[in-house]
This record gives structure tokens, C-alpha cells and sequence, in this order.
């Protein structure tokens, strides 16, 4: 009996190592499923952060305190920049070689200039024409307005009736729910819900103003390409005309 009694207590003690076991093992999963996350959050950052310095650096060579200042006084009202990113981010841009820095004197002091190359200049124009995902819309439509000026007209087209598209397509599938916000949010005694509700709405407002500024600025775009058009064809017209006298 007691041989018995000694084996069931050792069975317990085995059963709680085993739970203790799988406890710390659910506990460690758990914690490498949150670096994951972060590292990933932290890589996101990075890259955004990366096409936005190309951004400014396409109009010209910036330091990085220049660029510190641009994010806080710029882009600060759409992008919400974390500003320790930036030495990162300038570093895996040296690395794959879409920048160069060179030292320069600057009021007595020593500064790192950095200056896009031409991988750079091809890989932000890719970008800026790369499909948007509409999940990632909200997010990335600002941005990519901001520096649409950087690119040449045929190019700023393209990526306007791009967004332009996607807009579209966003916006049919929030319009329908409009008139049932409507309804829901002028009979709605809850606070939780009808501000619930009202939040519902203003984004369905903002999308709504988004594609209306960007259906203004694609017919400013095709208005100044048409002109630009014209203007050729007259300069080759008269060209042609001196050469025939």
C-alpha cells in the first residue's frame, strides 16, 4: 500500500512539473509572439520612415537634424513620425545604397550630409506608384500627396488615378451605410453608441473629402499634361513650317 501511495505521489509531483512545464513553455511562446509583433510594428517604422527621407532628399541633400526639423514642422499633421527611427533608418538606407553622406562644415561645426543616388531616385518613384492597399489607404494617401510634386507629370498621373481608383472603390463600400448612419444616429439615446456612431461617420466624411480632392487634382493633372501637349505639338508645327521655307 505504501509502494502504491509513493507511486501516485510521485505521478502528482510529475503531473505538476508537466503543468509547470507547459505553463513557462505558453509563457515564452507568448513572449516571442510579442517581439515578433514589435519587431515587426518597429520594421513598418522603419520603412516608412525610410521612403519619407528619400522623399525630402529627392529636392535636395539634408542633414539629419534637417530632417528631424522637416518631420516636426511638415508632415507631423498626418504622419506621426517617431523621431528616434531616423538614425536607423538613414543607416539601412546607406547600407543598400539608396544614399550617400559626405561631411560638411556647417557654422563652425561638422555635419553629415546626406544625398539620394540614382537607386535611391528609382526606388522612391517605384514606391510612390506601387499599388496601395486599401486597408493600408488611410494611412499611406497622405504621404504619398505630399510628395507627389516630386515626380515628373506622366508619373503623377499615374499615381493620382491610382488613388484615385482605390478611393473609388472605398468609397462605394462606405456610402451604402450613410443613410443607415443617419437613421441609427438621430434616434440613438446611448452616448456609447451614438459617439460610436459619429466616429462611423466623420471617417465615411474624410474618405468622402479625400476622393473629391483627388478627383480636383487628376483633372489638374490631365488639364496641365494637355497643355504641355499642345504646347509641344505648336513648337514642332512651327518647327516644321521654318524648315519647309
Amino acid at each position: 500500500m505504501i509502494e502504491v501511495d509513493t507511486f501516485l505521489d510521485n505521478l502528482k509531483i510529475c503531473y505538476c512539473i508537466y503543468l509547470i512545464g507547459m505553463l513557462l513553455l505558453g509563457i515564452f511562446n507568448s513572449i516571442s509572439v510579442i517581439e515578433m509583433s514589435l519587431e515587426k510594428k518597429q520594421y513598418k517604422r522603419w520603412v516608412v520612415m525610410q521612403f519619407v527621407i528619400l522623399g525630402y532628399l529627392m529636392v535636395m541633400s539634408f542633414s539629419q537634424y534637417d530632417i528631424k526639423k522637416a518631420l516636426e514642422q511638415k508632415v507631423s499633421p498626418f504622419y506621426s513620425a517617431s523621431l528616434g527611427s531616423i538614425q536607423p533608418a538613414l543607416k539601412k538606407l546607406l547600407e543598400r545604397g539608396l544614399v550617400t553622406v559626405e561631411q560638411q562644415m556647417h557654422n563652425g561645426r561638422i555635419r553629415n550630409l546626406y544625398t539620394i543616388t540614382d537607386a535611391g531616385r528609382v526606388y522612391f518613384r517605384n514606391t510612390m506608384l506601387e499599388e496601395i492597399p486599401e486597408k493600408k489607404f488611410e494611412d499611406i494617401v497622405s504621404i504619398r500627396l505630399y510628395f507627389l510634386g516630386t515626380l515628373a507629370i506622366e508619373d503623377r498621373l499615374q499615381c493620382l488615378k491610382m488613388m484615385k481608383r482605390i478611393s473609388d472603390t472605398i468609397s462605394t463600400e462606405y456610402v451604402q451605410y450613410e443613410k443607415l448612419l443617419e437613421q441609427y444616429i438621430s434616434g440613438e439615446s446611448d452616448p456609447l453608441k451614438y459617439y460610436s456612431l459619429k466616429t462611423l461617420e466623420i471617417a465615411i466624411q474624410w474618405l468622402k473629402i479625400i476622393d473629391s480632392e483627388l478627383t480636383t487634382l487628376l483633372a489638374e493633372v490631365e488639364q496641365e499634361l494637355a497643355v504641355k501637349k499642345e504646347e509641344s505639338n505648336a513648337t514642332s508645327s512651327t518647327g516644321t513650317k521654318q524648315d519647309l521655307q
